[in-house]
């Protein structure tokens, strides 16, 4: 790879130097270290016999030369743009032909077009420096290309060219423009909500079938995908594809794979249903596309009529069930498999399921999960800010060794995160959560929110966090309605326990401490780990005169956070010079958490 000036001046006594005019190609294998570890020699000979087919097969046909072949990629150089990209189009071939059997092995390449110094052994100067850094740009199986190779290039032809626009790269003053380059004809249309990299598996619902085709009760099944359809676009963990796409399926039997193909997604949900009397009996199934597996299957009984007034509970019940199944698939996939052979959606959904487990090992493996995510994807905004989520949440679980540190890291990765996209209500309502709970800007952490809020209506998240705001600042009232809307968007939340720590915490801020302890136990219930909800139980407990009871929640807590005092939860708590933080405070000590 590139060198220093040191060694390039030793380089340049010892051997014959020469500039030259041509095309850099870097290729790097993405997680070659991890793949080692868990594959050892079987990565190792798959690398190497790749390695020598990328020289016979894709270097040498076009007049490539092979620089030098690295532990882990390749450095070669061309002619010219076009003999390059060629040559970087074919490597791609090669890795998607490997054997299913072998590791799952995926490349990235960057590419630069100008002069060099190269000699026998290596290529030296700002062009190699460059196409390495455009190398690490690229998300596993990408190419990033320059402006300069981007000049010799006809879009659709000799690729199809996605325009990256100014990107800041490591070591390099100035934003250099690049590019990213696919297959001719590979292009495909963005992903719902203008996601690029399938951050969020897509869900067809399939209009349900009248088993009994009773021509009054066919508009029905309309009415079914509907109602799911508008349930699951509330969630910001899937994309829910269009019912005016997904009725041509209606009557068609075709294959779960098929559907998948056609419609890009990766769950389909579909049925049937017959009138009994006044109510429908209503077969349910949610299905994975790749696989083919019925992962989740119900019969419901309901009411026609509560289709129409959107009180249907044991429908509302399925569709949380499926998004927890989702989920809990995602997560079973990201534990077996290695992370270079993950979607990105199911590395996203995996890491926030495991930010709410109560195992530390697997709270850890959630950041570990959104830092190769972040890699992988380093222009997207969704990972950033579920990164800065995650660090928000190691402090208020009580795991953080140095909360001003975690509070600045997650402020950053939020500010990142807006940088990408300036409108996402998430990384918008994430900032909100940072103003509140470490900088402790309560008029700018509202104003985040408000605007978190106006980019979307339907954002759970961002008006919990405002009730959340509102709850550390003597507006418990008002905070506990913000919350009641939250939970009316959010109803089967697979993470509860949150929404429900929130809401304690709103009634402890409003002087109804009987509330404030049934939310708190109710969340500690769901996730006995939640330090939050256990500090609102047991000082709600003392507030309600329940002295012993408030004891023994008091070691609970400190069961939770051994070294917890109170004088250490004032000094990081938003609440802390309000009448609630003095109101919980003291009734903490009083319960038994030392001063």
């Amino acid at each position: 790879m590139p060198v220093g000036t040191r060694d390039l001046l030793a380089a340049y006594a010892s051997s014959e130097l020469a500039w030259r005019v041509g095309v850099v190609l870097v290729v790097d294998v993405v997680e070659s270290v991890r793949l080692t570890e868990v594959y050892q020699g079987r990565f190792v000979t798959q690398w190497l016999n790749l390695r020598g087919r990328i020289e016979d097969e894709a270097i040498r046909p076009v007049g490539g030369r092979l620089v030098k072949s690295l532990g882990d990629g390749v450095l070669a150089a061309f002619d010219n743009v076009r003999a390059a990209v060629s040559a970087a189009l074919t490597i791609l071939r090669l890795t998607q032909g490997l054997s299913s059997d072998e590791p799952v092995l995926a490349v990235r390449m960057g590419l630069e077009a100008g002069e060099f110094l190269a000699d026998d052994q290596d290529v030296y100067g700002t062009t190699a420096n460059l196409a390495a850094r455009l190398c690490a740009l690229a998300d596993p199986g990408g190419i990033v290309v320059s402006a300069a190779v981007h000049a010799g290039l006809v879009d659709a032809i000799d690729a199809d060219i996605e325009d990256l626009g100014p990107c800041h790269l490591k070591h390099f003053e100035r934003p250099i423009h690049a590019f990213r380059l696919s297959p001719p004809g590979s292009r495909t249309l963005l992903q719902p909500g203008g996601l690029r990299h399938d951050l969020v598996p897509a869900v067809a619902v399939i209009p349900f079938v009248d088993v009994e085709a009773h021509g009054d009760t066919l508009v029905l099944g309309d009415v079914i995908a509907d109602t799911i359809i508008q349930t699951f676009s509330r969630s910001q963990h899937m994309n829910v594809i269009s019912r005016l796409s997904s009725a041509v399926f209606r009557w068609r039997r075709t294959g779960l794979s098929d559907i998948g193909d056609q419609l890009g997604a990766k769950y389909v949900v579909s049925g049937s249903y017959g009138r009994r009397g006044a109510n429908l009996l209503i077969r349910i199934e949610l299905a994975e596309t790749r696989s083919g597996q019925v992962i989740l299957q119900e019969r419901l009984s309901l009411n026609a009529s509560s289709l129409v007034t959107g009180d249907a509970p044991s429908l509302a019940e399925f569709m949380a069930s499926a998004m927890r199944s989702i989920m809990a698939r995602e997560l079973d996939r990201a534990r077996r498999q290695p992370m270079p052979s993950l979607e990105s959606y199911s590395l996203l959904l995996a890491a926030i399921g495991l930010m709410h487990k109560p195992s530390h090992r697997d709270f850890d493996y959630g950041r570990l999960l959104l830092e190769t995510l972040v890699e992988r994807l380093p222009r997207e905004s969704m990972p950033k800010a579920w990164l800065a989520v995650w660090y928000t949440i190691k402090v208020q679980l009580g795991r953080s060794e140095d909360p001003e540190a975690d509070g600045s890291k997650a402020n950053e990765l939020a500010l990142r995160a807006l940088d990408f996209d300036p409108e996402s209500s998430l990384a918008l309502s994430v900032c909100g959560l940072i103003h509140t709970n470490f900088l402790k800007s309560f008029d700018a952490a509202e104003r985040y929110l408000d605007l978190a809020i106006a980019s979307n209506p339907s954002d759970s998240l961002a008006i919990l966090h405002k009730s959340a705001l509102y709850q550390f600042t003597d507006r418990g009232k008002a905070g506990y309605g913000l919350n009641l809307h939250a939970r009316a968007l959010s109803p089967r939340d697979p993470h509860r326990y949150y929404y429900d720590a929130i809401a304690a915490s709103c009634a402890f801020s409003a002087g109804d401490y009987e509330l404030a302890l049934m939310h708190a136990t109710e969340s500690a219930r769901c996730n006995r780990g939640y330090a939050s909800a256990a500090r609102v139980r047991a000082a709600s407990l003392w507030q309600l005169g329940r002295h012993d009871e408030a004891r023994s929640a008091a070691e609970d807590l400190l069961a939770i956070q051994p070294n917890l005092t109170v004088t250490q939860w004032l000094r990081w708590s938003p609440a802390a010079d309000f009448d609630v933080g003095k109101r919980l405070s003291h009734a903490l000590k009083q319960a038994g958490v030392p001063d």
